[in-house]
C-alpha cells in the first residue's frame, strides 16, 4: 500500500516501507575476517562506493564458510543500496 505522507513541490513523500522491504546492513560474523584473496564472494563495503559506482580497486572477499553464515546478505541487480 502506497500511503502518501505529504506532497511538496510536485513530489510525493512516502515511507520506504510502504513499497519495499527494508533490511539493515550486515556485518561479518564475529571472528571472521575479510581477505584480499579472490573468491566467488566479494564483500562490498560503504568505502567501496564512489559516487554512483562501486570502486573495484580495493574489493575484499569472504571464504565459502563465512558466506554460508551470511545467507541473507546477497545484493542483486534489483536491490537498492543506500547509506545514511
Amino acid at each position: 500500500m502506497n500511503k502518501t505522507v505529504k506532497q511538496q513541490n510536485g513530489w510525493r513523500e512516502v515511507k520506504l516501507g510502504n513499497f519495499a522491504t527494508v533490511k539493515g546492513g550486515k556485518r561479518l560474523p564475529k571472528g571472521k575476517l575479510l581477505s584480499k584473496t579472490i573468491s566467488k564472494h566479494p564483500y562490498i563495503r560503504i568505502t567501496d562506493f564512489d559516487g554512483h559506482r562501486i570502486n573495484l580497486s580495493n574489493i575484499e572477499f569472504v571464504d565459502e564458510q563465512t558466506q554460508s553464515l551470511m545467507v541473507e546478505c546477497h545484493m542483486k541487480s534489483v536491490h537498492l543500496f543506500f547509506d545514511l
